[in-house]
């Protein structure tokens, strides 16, 4: 897609209305770019990366509601059909502590490299959530 207009009449094609400033937002979050050749992700779209750790707490103050850590487990309960965007940014961060994510409707399983990152990971998502 070359514009945002074309994207958001692809999705109405599809049943799918959404308003600009919310598929702004929503690429962003997603961590697509839009760079000479079009959208993409990164290199893909021909532009440099976007900053990570803001892409991070923006999208876990857009849909983290809670967090809990087990061990070396982060739970992030999310509304529903929320959790795969989340998880998506989380997954692209690439932050050391993270191993993977698992998303459901609206869980996020985020295993992570030792209990230690698990409770650093959880705390920052609480605080860019909002709800420490």
């Amino acid at each position: 897609m070359r514009s945002q207009d074309q994207l958001q009449g692809e999705l109405a094609e599809h049943g799918i209305d959404v308003a600009q400033p919310t598929l702004s937002r929503d690429l962003r979050l997603l961590g697509v770019i839009k760079g000479p050749s079009g959208y993409g992700f990164g290199a893909e779209a021909g532009a440099r990366e976007p900053d990570t750790e803001v892409a991070v707490s923006e999208a876990c103050a857009e849909f983290a509601e809670s967090v809990r850590y087990a061990e070396q487990l982060v739970v992030v309960k999310t509304g529903p059909g929320r959790a795969q965007p989340l998880a998506v940014v989380l997954d692209a961060a690439s932050r050391s502590e993270v191993l993977g994510t698992v998303a459901g409707d609206d869980t996020i399983f985020v295993a992570c490299a030792s209990s230690s990152a698990a409770a650093s990971l959880a705390d920052n998502i609480a605080s860019w959530a909002g709800l420490a």
